[in-house]
C-alpha cells in the first residue's frame, strides 16, 4: 500500500539536503532561507519529464530523479511541474507525512516573487489537520481501505453491460426493435456512458481506485478515451490542477467564467452583466446538454494544441500525447459511428439522430451533476482580486445576498483587512492575511453543497458527488467511503465554525442553482471597471 511504499522510500533516504524552507519559516517575513532564489519565470520553465521542478511552501524541488520512483506515478507529479503544488501535494498525502520528509533531499532553493495566482492560508486553525487526523483513525480502527479497488470494478462491469445492451439495442445487432423501444434505449445508454465517467474515470483522476498508479491510468483511459472519447490528460487539467484546487475562483477555476465579459453564463458580480443575462436561468440548462461534445473537442484544441484548459497553463504536449489522443478518438469514432452504419447497416439518419439523443443525455446527466455542488445560491465564491478599486460595481440584486452568505463575506473582508491581530484571530478558521484565498479546507467547503446524505441511490447515480465537500477535502479517498467519513466532516466543521451545507434532495439543490442563474441575471446597473 501507499504507506508502506513511502515508508521504504525514507529508509533508503540520502541525507537531508539543508530544507531550511519550512511551512513555517516562509510564514515568518525576514526569516533567512537556504538555497537560491529563484522566480517564477524560471520554475515554469521545468515543467516537463527531462526537468520537473514543483513548488511547494515557497520552497522549489527538482524532483526530476523521482518520477519513476514515485509511488503515486510520474503524471501526477508531471501535470504538478512547474507550478505551486502545495495544495495538490497536502490534498493528495492527508494520512502521512512520510513523503514531506523524503522531499528534503529534493529541495534545490525558495520562491521569491509572487505566483500569476494567489496563495492559500496555511491551516492556522488547524482545522484540516484535525480533520484529516480524525478520519484516519475511523479508518484504521475500522480496517477500512481507503482505496478498495472492489467496489469500484464490480459496479464499472456492470455500468458497462447496461451500456453495451443499450447499443445492441439502438442499433438493432441482435432483434429488431419498435422506434420507441430504439429512443429509450438511447436515452439509458446516454445515462451509462456518464456513470463510468461519474464512478470510475473519476476516482482514477484521483488515485483513489486501488493503489496501483498503472491501474489508475488504465480505468481512466479505458473509461474517459477508450470508451468515451475524451482527454484523461485533459480532464485532470481541468479537474485536479485547477477546479479542485481553485474551486470557484473566477480567474483560476477552469469551470468558472474566464473573462469579465462575453461569456454566456454570469456567475459572480466581477462580470459586467449584460441583458442577454436575464434569461440565463432559462438558456443555460438545454445548453448543458452539449457538454460531452464540448469537451472531446476542447481536449484536442485547447488542451493539447493550444497548451490551455480556461486560466490553467498545460505542460508541454508531447508525440505520445498526441499518439494516445489521436488513437483513442479514432477508436471511439469506429465503435461509436461507423460501426453502425458499416456493419451493422443501420441509416445514417438514425444513426445520427440515436446519436444526438444519447450524447444530449450524457452532457445534461454530467452538467447537472457538477452545476448543483458548486454553482449555487448562498455558497462562496472566492475572489482573487479582492480589491474593491479593481472590481466592477456589482448591479442592484448583487446585493442580495442571503444571511449567511453575507456573514461570511463580511467576516472574511474584516479579517483580510485587520492589521493587527491576536492569536484568537489566527484560529478564526476564515481568518487571512493580505491577498490569500482563505485556508484551503475550509474554502472547499465553503464553495460546495452536499444533497440527498444518507441515499445509497443518489449515492449509485451521482457518483457520490452528493456528499462533494468529503470529496473536495479527500480526493484521494474513494467515493464508496465517503457515506461513512462524512459525519466526521460534519462535526469537525461545526466545531470550528465553518458551514456545511446540505441540501434535503437533489431538486432542492437544483433549485438553489437555479436560484443563483435567476439572481445574477437580473438588470441592474452595467458593471464597469475603474483603472
Amino acid at each position: 500500500q501507499r504507506q508502506s511504499t513511502w515508508g521504504n522510500l525514507l529508509q533508503t533516504k540520502m541525507g537531508a539536503g539543508g530544507n531550511e524552507c519550512t511551512e513555517k519559516e516562509v510564514a515568518i517575513e525576514g526569516t533567512e532561507r537556504k538555497g537560491k532564489k529563484l522566480l517564477w519565470k524560471e520554475v515554469r520553465q521545468h515543467n516537463t519529464a527531462s526537468s520537473c521542478w514543483l513548488v511547494m511552501s515557497n520552497c522549489v524541488y527538482d524532483v526530476t530523479e523521482f518520477l519513476d520512483r514515485h509511488p503515486g506515478g510520474r503524471d501526477m507529479l508531471l501535470i504538478s511541474a512547474g507550478r505551486d503544488a502545495t495544495t495538490i501535494f497536502d490534498a493528495y498525502h492527508p494520512f502521512t507525512d512520510a513523503p514531506k520528509q523524503y522531499l528534503d533531499k529534493f529541495y534545490i532553493g525558495y520562491i521569491e516573487d509572487s505566483d500569476i495566482f494567489p496563495p492559500f492560508s496555511p491551516d492556522r486553525s488547524g482545522f484540516y489537520a484535525t480533520l484529516k487526523q480524525r478520519v484516519k483513525k475511523y479508518l484504521d480502527d475500522n480496517k477500512i481501505d481507503p482505496k478498495d479497488i472492489r467496489p469500484g470494478l464490480v459496479k464499472l462491469a456492470g455500468m458497462l453491460l447496461v451500456a453495451m445492451v443499450c447499443y445492441s439495442v439502438m442499433h438493432q445487432i441482435f432483434a429488431v426493435a419498435s422506434w420507441p423501444v430504439r429512443i429509450f434505449a438511447a436515452v439509458v445508454f446516454g445515462v451509462f456512458q456518464a456513470l463510468p465517467l461519474l464512478h470510475a474515470m473519476h476516482d482514477a483522476s484521483h488515485a483513489s481506485i486501488g493503489h496501483a498508479s498503472w491501474g489508475w491510468k488504465a480505468i481512466g483511459q479505458l473509461c474517459m478515451e477508450w470508451y468515451a472519447g475524451a482527454s484523461l490528460r485533459s480532464w485532470q487539467y481541468q479537474h485536479v490542477v485547477g477546479h479542485h484546487i481553485y474551486t470557484n475562483v473566477m480567474g483560476a477555476d477552469p469551470d468558472m467564467p474566464v473573462a469579465v465579459d462575453g461569456d454566456l453564463r454570469r456567475l459572480v458580480p466581477r462580470q459586467k452583466w449584460a441583458n442577454m443575462y436575464r434569461y440565463q436561468a432559462f438558456y443555460l440548462p438545454p445548453l448543458y446538454g452539449l457538454l460531452a461534445l464540448k469537451f472531446r473537442m476542447q481536449d484536442f484544441f485547447d488542451t493539447h494544441l493550444s497548451e490551455t484548459n480556461g486560466p490553467i497553463l498545460v505542460n508541454p504536449t508531447t508525440t505520445a500525447h498526441w499518439a494516445q489522443l489521436i488513437t483513442t478518438k479514432f477508436f471511439w469514432m469506429l465503435w461509436r459511428l461507423v460501426a453502425p452504419i458499416a456493419v451493422f447497416h443501420v441509416p445514417v439518419f438514425e444513426m445520427v439522430l440515436l446519436f444526438l439523443i444519447s450524447e444530449l443525455v450524457t452532457g445534461w446527466y454530467l452538467a447537472f451533476n457538477f452545476q448543483v455542488s458548486h454553482i449555487s445560491e448562498s455558497i462562496y465564491f472566492p475572489d482573487m482580486f479582492d480589491d474593491m478599486n479593481t472590481q466592477p460595481q456589482p448591479t442592484a440584486n448583487d446585493a442580495k445576498l442571503s444571511a449567511t452568505a453575507s456573514t461570511t463575506l463580511r467576516a472574511r473582508n474584516v479579517n483580510s483587512m485587520a492589521s493587527k491581530t491576536s492569536s484568537a484571530d489566527k484560529k478564526d478558521p476564515h481568518f487571512k492575511v493580505g491577498n490569500e484565498l482563505g485556508e484551503w479546507a475550509v474554502v472547499q467547503v465553503e464553495t460546495s453543497v452536499d444533497y440527498s446524505h444518507g441515499s445509497a441511490l443518489t449515492a449509485y447515480l451521482a457518483g457520490a458527488l452528493n456528499y462533494q465537500v468529503v470529496h473536495h477535502l479527500f480526493p484521494c479517498v474513494s467515493q464508496y467511503v465517503y457515506p461513512a467519513i462524512a459525519p466526521i466532516v460534519k462535526q469537525t466543521c461545526d466545531e470550528f465554525g465553518v458551514k456545511y451545507r446540505i441540501a434535503p434532495s437533489f431538486w432542492a439543490a437544483f433549485s438553489l442553482h437555479l436560484k443563483l442563474l435567476w439572481r445574477m441575471g437580473q438588470d441592474g446597473v452595467a458593471a464597469s471597471l475603474h483603472a
